[in-house]
């Protein structure tokens, strides 16, 4: 039945070469209900032995993945984290962290293009940019609902992978400088923000570091959601943990002037 798959894939892509992919309807019903019936297994079947094979094979290398694929992946691979199958998921971010990696660098009209060996087109360019944002836009998200369900140890090994040297992770973008930057950022506004409503918030330092986080990850929340649905950016899970840990550290700097300033 793999192989069979794997085949239909194969043949579908030759006609849609560097246009976004979207499969039959019945290819769609298919691998929802081999994915479910071997979830439901006790046991790993033969025909999976390898990972998480029928769902890793909709990424193909050269193809960009329409809607409706996202819409097959999201729903499989909640699926199989219902059901425990962590290492078939960790297998589907492997295979994506790879084809990121290997096939889906930022390009622009003086790149090779690999299928046409010729240079990309400005339209050509525009295009792969747009897919490799959402690839990742999708993966993000991915991580942000192992979040929501709890998966912590699921999610850490996802973060953590890597088959670099030196080692890279092409689908957790988040450099030191963009840390330090996202950190900095939120410094003053934390504190001003405390600062204007000081009578309202309480002198304890817990109660600041509390009502500082708070506004600093609703603040970096607001922002990341409105670039995600205006298109203007990407939704990224590194932008919201170092926002909200310089907000926090705002409201502590606010609390230590206030300190200074009643012993002078």
């Amino acid at each position: 039945m793999y192989d069979k798959w794997v085949e239909y894939i194969t043949e579908f892509h030759k006609g849609h070469i560097g246009t976004k992919v979207r499969y039959d309807n019945y290819a769609y019903d298919g691998i929802t209900k081999i994915n479910e019936n071997l979830c439901k297994l006790c046991y790993e079947p033969m025909s999976i032995n390898n990972g998480n094979a029928f769902l890793t094979a909709l990424l193909y290398p050269d193809g960009f993945i329409s809607e409706d694929t996202y819409t097959i992946l999201w729903t499989n691979l909640r699926l199989q984290i219902f059901y425990g199958k962590d290492e078939w998921v960790m297998d589907y971010w492997e295979q994506a962290s790879q084809k990121y990696d290997l096939y889906m660098d930022n390009v622009s009209t003086y790149t090779i293009n690999s299928l046409t060996n010729t240079n990309f087109t400005e339209e050509e360019a525009k295009q792969h940019n747009e897919e490799r944002k959402r690839f990742l836009e999708f993966h993000v998200m991915f991580c942000a609902m192992l979040l929501q369900q709890g998966k912590y140890s699921l999610l850490k090994r996802i973060l953590s992978f890597t088959q670099s040297q030196p080692q890279v992770y092409p689908l957790v973008p988040s450099t030191l400088a963009e840390c330090i930057e996202n950190v900095i950022m939120m410094l003053p506004f934390t504190s001003m923000v405390i600062w204007t409503f000081q009578e309202k918030v309480v002198s304890s330092w817990k109660k600041i570091l509390w009502y500082s986080g708070k506004i600093a990850f609703i603040f970096s929340i607001s922002i990341e959601m409105l670039q995600l649905f205006l298109r203007l950016g990407t939704f990224q899970l590194s932008d919201l943990f170092y926002n909200t840990v310089g907000g926090a550290l705002g409201g502590l700097m606010y609390y230590a002037a206030m300190k200074a300033r009643k012993h002078q």
